[in-house]
């Protein structure tokens, strides 16, 4: 998509959004290109499709991007008040992967080349845009969520002494070692979550209160950059 989409648009800046969850430990190189589908596995996909088909979502579609938040009386109150939300996923499910995404960024077996792997993406897309490209680091919740971590590690008290803030901290060091920007969510995230859940009940993604925050931070990061590429 970068090659096909964004560099005929010659971009003032390119932000790559990097989900902690699995993006990481995702991005390994292979030695076979079998079983592929533009490079994603087949079983994984497979699978994934499976848990979302198991886990019918009965929450109503949002509506089109540019339209006003739903309503009270459009039965989607819990964009307005996430208490009165559905969860997406049964707690069962939502925990197994939660619980997959901490525990292949805690193993320490293979970690150091997932990383490497990863590092290789950066410089992989570093080539083609140069100094334009900065990466958002977009945090698991359960490093945003204190309560999630607490169950988690109940039944899997081995990562108990696991370090969340590892992940950001190993991105973070490189790209200043590579002249990368990297904008880590997690602070800001963490924080809000003082006055509320900023994800979805049993979801990976951000609810509205969430995406506030999120939009906050990049949008300041990226006009901090354009202006000093500007200044320059």
């Amino acid at each position: 998509m970068l090659q096909t989409e964004v560099l005929d648009l010659n971009p003032a800046c390119v932000a790559l959004c990097v989900y902690v969850g699995n993006d990481i430990s995702g991005s390994e190189r292979r030695k076979t290109k079998r079983y592929k589908l533009q490079n994603w596995w087949l079983w994984i996909v497979g699978s994934r499709i499976l848990t979302v088909l198991r886990e019918p979502d009965e929450r109503m579609s949002l509506g089109k991007i540019g339209e006003p938040l739903p309503t009270e009386e459009s039965g989607l109150d819990y964009v307005h008040d996430p208490t009165k939300e559905r969860p997406s996923l049964s707690e069962e499910t939502f925990l197994r992967i939660e619980g997959e995404h901490l525990e292949s960024l805690a193993q320490s077996n293979g970690a150091e080349e997932r990383y490497q792997d990863f590092f290789h993406s950066l410089e992989t897309i570093y080539d083609l845009v140069g100094n334009k490209l900065v990466t958002v680091l977009i945090p698991d919740e359960f490093q945003a969520s204190d309560a999630l971590y607490e169950k988690l590690i109940v039944n899997n008290k081995d990562l108990a002494e696991f370090d969340r803030r590892s992940p950001q901290q190993r991105v973070r060091a490189y790209g200043s070692e590579h002249n990368i920007p990297v904008l880590d969510l997690m602070p800001a995230l963490r924080e809000a979550e003082k006055d509320g859940r900023t994800y979805h009940l049993r979801d990976t993604h951000w609810n509205a209160h969430g995406n506030r925050i999120a939009s906050k931070q990049v949008a300041d990061f990226l006009l901090d950059r354009l202006s000093l590429g500007q200044d320059e």
